[in-house]
């Protein structure tokens, strides 16, 4: 979906660290809870230099994240990575194939996709 190449990107020209997979994956919890929380987003993004949309790609539009991290740290600078839309999604398919066959129906509502 782009993600992955964008990390090693980061990572070639040495633009990290990205935040804690831990940390990432508690604040999506957080983003996709009934009420949505950036907190614990905002915090991970603070001990970064460069972040991808994973985990939290589908709770990005949850709580206002990506303009409260643009709010909060104005120097940030954000890569729009667009391509057709049934392009993108054969490929997040065939990622949720290969490592998350479970969640496909999940991911399919999530992103208005089903």
């Amino acid at each position: 979906t782009g993600t992955t190449t964008l990390a090693a990107a980061l990572r070639t020209l040495k633009i990290g660290p990205e935040p804690n997979h831990a940390d990432s994956v508690a604040a999506t919890i957080a983003l996709l809870k009934q009420k949505p929380d950036a907190a614990l987003a905002l915090r991970a993004a603070r001990q970064a230099r460069a972040m991808t949309d994973a985990p939290w790609c589908l709770a990005a539009s949850r709580g206002n994240l990506l303009a409260k991290i643009a709010h909060t740290y104005p120097r940030a600078k954000f890569i729009l990575t667009r391509r057709p839309t049934i392009n993108w999604w054969i490929s997040t398919r065939n990622w949720l194939s290969c490592l998350k066959p479970f969640n496909i129906d999940r991911y399919k509502i999530m992103l208005n996709a089903a």
